[in-house]
Formats: C-alpha cells, sequence, structure tokens
C-alpha cells in the first residue's frame, strides 16, 4: 500500500502543476464558460448529493479570491468549516475566498458588517492615498482612486498597481 501512496502523490504532484486558465480570457456569461474557471470551494464534507456545495464552488469560480462569505451556522458551517480542513481553498498567489460564521439570529447583521467594513477601508485608503499624492506620484493615486475594476484584467492591472504602491511605500 506505500508504493501505492507514493505513486497517487506523486500523481497529485503532476496535476498541480497543469496550468490554469486565464481568468481574463473566460467567458462568465454561461454555465459552461464559468467550469474553466478555477474552483476555490474544494472537497467538502458534506452529505452525499447535497445541493448547497455546487452554487458555492460557482460563487468561488465566479468571484474567485474577492469572494467574502456571511455564513449563517447550519450544514453550511459543518462542510465549510470543518476544522483542522476546511474545503475552501487558494489560488497559486496564495489568495482565496474570506470565510466567517455567525448565529442563525444576526447572520443579516453580521454580512452587512462585513460589507460596511470594507466599504470603512476602501474609504480610509482614499483617503491616505490623496493625502500621500506628491509622496507617491499624481499619476499612481489618479489611477489607483479612478481606475474601473469590472473585468479580470481590470482587477489584475489594479493589483498591479497595489504592488506598486506598496514598493513604494516601503521605501
Amino acid at each position: 500500500e506505500a508504493s501505492l501512496i507514493e505513486k497517487e502523490k506523486e500523481n497529485i504532484r503532476f496535476f498541480e502543476t497543469i496550468p490554469l486558465n486565464d481568468r481574463s480570457k473566460v467567458d462568465f456569461s454561461s454555465v459552461r464558460g464559468t467550469q474553466f474557471l478555477e474552483p476555490l470551494f474544494e472537497f467538502s464534507g458534506a452529505c452525499a448529493g447535497c445541493g448547497e456545495t455546487p452554487y458555492l464552488k460557482l460563487l468561488s469560480q465566479l468571484f474567485g479570491d474577492r469572494l467574502i462569505v456571511a455564513n449563517a451556522t447550519g450544514c453550511s458551517s459543518i462542510y465549510g468549516g470543518n476544522l483542522p480542513t476546511t474545503p475552501w481553498a487558494v489560488n497559486q498567489e496564495g489568495r482565496g475566498p474570506a470565510w466567517s460564521n455567525s448565529l442563525f439570529e444576526d447572520n443579516a447583521e453580521f454580512g452587512l458588517g462585513m460589507r460596511v467594513s470594507a466599504d470603512k477601508h476602501l474609504a480610509m485608503a482614499g483617503n491616505l492615498l490623496s493625502d500621500l499624492r506628491k509622496e507617491l506620484g499624481e499619476s499612481l493615486v489618479d489611477e489607483l482612486l479612478q481606475a474601473p475594476q469590472r473585468t479580470e484584467s481590470e482587477i489584475r492591472e489594479q493589483r498591479i498597481r497595489v504592488a506598486e504602491l506598496k514598493a513604494k511605500l516601503l521605501k
């Protein structure tokens, strides 16, 4: 059995080297197209035939590492956060969906709090960028603040600008 396990480990290592599809070149407008996207929800411990997990897989494919999940306690907290394992995965850059869990009765408020917090962080970052406009360069600040982020290509370009910002802040 040990040799079989080693052979399967070798197969997994090979499988993990197969390149993924470029998200910016995949057509999201059909269910078929979405299946060419990397899932960031894999191998859950849900019951056989569970109808919930395919939707989470699809959400992870559509929104990738930008997905934020405010989970309500129930089956989804068992198959979605059954530590020490989790079906939520990360991409090759080490980024993945954010997932947190609350009790049933406050889940709407919990999710709203996550959204309000994200909006507040965005506003604070915008204010800090504006304050550092001269030190960082006006064009970089303008691009960071005004760049559209509707498509995968636009999001990738914004992440490149954020990396440039981080490099300038470390100097």
